[in-house]
């Protein structure tokens, strides 16, 4: 990723605008391929054919931006401002975006799109321009793809792919007559997730995949999602088990390994909140997200003596800060939601020296992941919360004096 510095970016800009005004035969064609422009104002910016392919472009300002034919293949796009800006003829397969643009009375005559970032254009605009908008999966000639990366912590990692292989499985039963391939490849602890289909029908597979990560999350029924067939849903339900099993004997290895490690407890829950998040859309979990929130919102608002296990109550306090796109991020996250799980499960809600190392970990891995984040938790989040009396109304005397401890962890790492 090339950073460009604000006068450096200037100059590009002042000779790219020649270029266009003499026709090429003057000045130099912007070339910001890999640029880090993330946060950049290029309000009415001439940007029009200029190369942004690859880009770091979150919530870069374009509002009123002449960026006709421009190429943002493969950009990352999150929140980037599109407001009445001229996208005619501009290339957007590709990009990546944990939140949508914003597209408000953007052009997109002859826009071309991907699926995936189409679902994020307003209706409005989807019925302005439907005879002049664009929807092309491929990029440089390439077959339709559709991508999904999950980090899994190293004792999941194994289980997890089996779950992700599977859904080669359920493409099989509910597109018998579609050409999809579905193939795995793994980098570390990182795994992705690629499905192509040389048919072109890849919002349908997507929204399936999503559909899928719901089913494996509880959030949809089996019989829901394979449409009452019996004989489907039991041979998912085998699968997680399956994978169930991977955790067991992963256990025993641990078991067998460092004392350091001995106590931790693997746990399928962990596992399926990795994969279900991993495999949703970003709108999808924000959607999930939201409707945990609102759940929330109105049971404080029927009663203050409703209270809400360790783990509903920091979920909702934090998932805002949680970006799906971040694999490290969420990976620490689930691992802690798991863990404070646990604790609401035990008989006796006590934090005992092992849970207070094993959150630390995580938090920390928080932090590398998203530097500044434990500070926000602490000083914007869980201080103002507990001065606002909120822990009191929502949490059990135990729940409130574990998470009393889990804020002094914070503080001391902060």
């Amino acid at each position: 990723m090339r950073d460009i510095i604000i006068g450096k970016l200037q100059e590009i800009l002042e000779k790219h605008r020649v270029w266009v005004e003499s026709g090429g035969k003057k000045g130099e064609k912007a070339k910001l391929q890999h640029a880090d422009l993330q946060h950049a104002d290029l309000q009415h910016a001439d940007l029009q054919h200029a190369d942004l392919n690859e880009a770091l472009l979150r919530s870069t300002n374009f509002q009123q931006a002449n960026l006709f034919e421009a190429d943002f293949t493969g950009a990352d796009i999150d929140e980037a401002n599109f407001t009445q800006a001229n996208l005619t003829s501009a290339r957007l397969q590709g990009v990546k975006h944990a939140r949508p643009p914003i597209w408000k009375d953007a052009i997109l005559n002859g826009t071309i799109v991907d699926g995936y970032l189409y679902q994020t254009i307003p209706d409005d605009l989807k019925t302005k321009y439907k005879d002049t908008l664009i929807i092309d999966n491929t990029i440089n000639g390439d077959t339709p793809k559709i991508t999904r990366s999950i980090e899994f912590p190293p004792e999941y990692k194994q289980a997890g792919i089996s779950i992700l292989n599977y859904f080669s499985e359920v493409l099989k039963q509910k597109y018998p007559d579609q050409k999809v391939k579905v193939r795995i490849e793994q980098e570390d602890l990182k795994v992705t997730m690629i499905v192509e289909t040389e048919d072109g029908n890849l919002e349908e597979i997507e929204k399936t995949l999503d559909e899928y990560g719901l089913v494996v999350t509880g959030k949809k029924s089996m019989e829901e999602f394979f449409e009452g067939d019996p004989i489907q849903a039991v041979q998912l339900q085998n699968e997680l088990n399956l994978a169930k099993a991977r955790i067991e004997n992963q256990q025993q290895i641990i078991n067998l390994q460092s004392t350091e490690i001995r106590d931790s407890k693997l746990r399928m829950d962990t596992l399926i909140d990795l994969v279900g998040q991993g495999l949703q859309t970003a709108q999808t979990v924000a959607r999930e997200n939201s409707k945990a929130a609102e759940a929330v919102a109105q049971a404080v608002g029927h009663t203050t003596h409703q209270t809400q296990t360790l783990v509903q109550f920091f979920q909702s306090q934090t998932q805002s800060l949680i970006d799906p796109s971040n694999l490290k991020l969420n990976a620490a996250f689930t691992i802690i939601l798991a863990k404070l799980e646990e604790l609401d499960q035990s008989e006796t809600l006590v934090l005992s020296e092992e849970d207070t190392v094993e959150f630390q970990e995580q938090f920390g891995k928080m932090e590398q992941a998203k530097p500044g984040i434990l500070h926000t938790l602490v000083y914007d989040v869980f201080l103002k919360g507990g001065v606002s009396g909120v822990w009191g109304n929502m949490l059990t005397n135990a729940g409130e004096s574990v998470f009393t401890k889990l804020i002094e962890l914070l503080k001391a790492m902060v």
